[in-house]
């Protein structure tokens, strides 16, 4: 992911809302993305590609760089691919702050996550388009470019999360076929 990506604009949402978002009927509507396994999605009549996130890690997988968290409405994987095991940083300079040896967040911490959408992967491991149609087992996984740790003293962290969602999709207009 270059540095124009990371230039777009991220749709703060929660996980339900990644889960029920689909994917334009022309993929060609999303520029750049024909060849990879990122996606673009529609919600609510918005298109996006990079996802803003919060919630508690659930789950680490250092071997896959990766993590599961959960923001009551759902979880969703996170990959950092960038991360090194030395705990630095990933191709944009940002780390995790007060995370693990690895550099990946620890299990129970409260994170922010930002990055591009990345299409559900088949029993092989090897990304995928998902059908256009709605599907139950369809998961998506962010491809994170910044994690960062809320911390513990923001007590009120889960409200106030809630409600800038809330915010940011009551301060679009509305697309009833979106």
């Amino acid at each position: 992911m270059g540095d124009a990506d990371r230039k777009i604009p991220a749709v703060k949402l929660f996980v339900s809302q990644l889960n029920s978002a689909r994917q334009p009927v022309e993929a060609a509507d999303v520029t750049g993305l024909e060849e990879s396994n990122l996606v673009g999605l529609v919600l609510m009549g918005i298109e996006f590609t990079r996802v803003w996130v919060q919630g508690i890690v659930i789950e680490v997988n250092p071997a896959e760089r990766s993590f599961i968290v959960d923001d009551n409405t759902g979880t969703v994987t996170a990959v950092v691919p960038g991360i090194g095991l030395d705990g630095g940083t990933n191709d944009a300079g940002h780390g995790v702050r007060d995370g693990g040896a690895d550099g990946l967040p620890k299990k129970g911490q409260h994170v922010l996550m930002v990055g591009a959408v990345e299409a559900p992967c088949d029993d092989n491991g090897q990304g995928r388009r998902v059908q256009r149609r709605r599907s139950s087992c369809r998961r998506y996984r962010v491809l994170c470019d910044v994690v960062k740790d809320v911390g513990p003293e923001s007590p009120n962290r889960d409200t106030l999360w809630g409600l800038e969602v809330i915010d940011f999709w009551m301060s679009r207009p509305r697309n009833p076929q979106g």
